[in-house]
């Protein structure tokens, strides 16, 4: 769907947080931060979401988008593999460390979460690399 970009890459560490956040809503049956009633303003929610919310995303961008970007230049599937599965763990470590410690579990999600959105945004550059690794 997408070309393995830095600004490509951007979009899925975003977009994927916010598809988690979304998640973690359902999970615990907590819409308030929807709900209108309980937002007393737009500049009130814009704080919650940039003090609370934002700094984890921005973290992550600016940990990994290097890294998933190196990980497609490589022409090798094992090594991609390698860098995407070390993503995938550092990542974990990452947000049960700083968000949520007392539910490992979340931190499993949000990998489901970073694996499914990696192949929906990267399928094609993903299967190109390993059928092109395969015919070596």
């Amino acid at each position: 769907m997408f070309k393995p970009t830095i600004l490509n890459i951007l979009l899925y560490l975003f977009l994927k947080y916010i598809a988690f956040y979304i998640f973690l809503m359902f999970k615990h049956d907590d819409f308030r931060l929807l709900q209108i009633e309980s937002i007393n303003d737009l500049g009130n929610s814009l704080y919650y979401f940039s003090v609370m919310m934002l700094p984890l995303i921005l973290i992550i961008m600016a940990l990994f988008s290097v890294p998933i970007y190196f990980a497609f230049r490589l022409k090798n599937a094992i090594y991609f593999s390698l860098i995407v599965v070390a993503f995938l763990i550092a990542e974990y470590i990452i947000y049960t460390y700083s968000a949520s410690q007392t539910n490992l579990m979340n931190g499993l999600y949000n990998g489901i979460l970073s694996t499914l959105f990696l192949l929906l945004f990267f399928f094609r550059n993903i299967k190109l690399l390993f059928m092109t690794d395969a015919k070596r």
